[in-house]
């Protein structure tokens, strides 16, 4: 057998959540590999709303934030395992609003606090070690 990586990679997840004001979600990193899980966030923001933070408190309370988001019709796609923010529907430019903290999954559960409104989705793959 001939890997190209230390660990295998798990089913694709996906799992959305309505933001209002703030909201608090436990989310699990189910992966047995003890690394940092960096999924791809979707954001669809509510025609008022012009932020997303998302606080990590179990990663020492790392703060993703974009800022200054355009008013109505836009989608929001960050691929934080590739360092990529875009928006797909208009092709604005995020990055002026954006603090540059790719969000990221510590190994088990995750605290994580967002601000906003809007729906968000994040989606990825758990790592799974392969020999023991």
């Amino acid at each position: 057998v001939l890997c190209d990586c230390p660990y295998a990679y798990g089913f694709p997840f996906e799992k959305s959540y309505t933001i209002n004001n703030t909201t608090n979600i436990l989310f699990r990193n189910e992966s047995s590999v003890r690394e940092f899980i960096k999924p791809t966030l979707t954001f669809v923001p509510s025609t008022e709303m012009s932020k997303l933070i998302i606080t990590n408190h179990n990663d020492g309370d790392r703060v993703f934030k974009i800022e200054n988001l355009p008013s109505s019709g836009i989608r929001v796609v960050v691929d934080n395992a590739n360092g990529i923010i875009q928006e797909t529907n208009y092709g604005y430019n995020l990055y002026d609003g954006f603090n540059l903290n790719f969000f990221r999954l510590v190994h088990g559960d995750n605290n994580i606090e967002v601000i906003g409104d809007g729906v968000l989705t994040i989606s990825g793959r758990f790592l799974h070690n392969v020999a023991g």
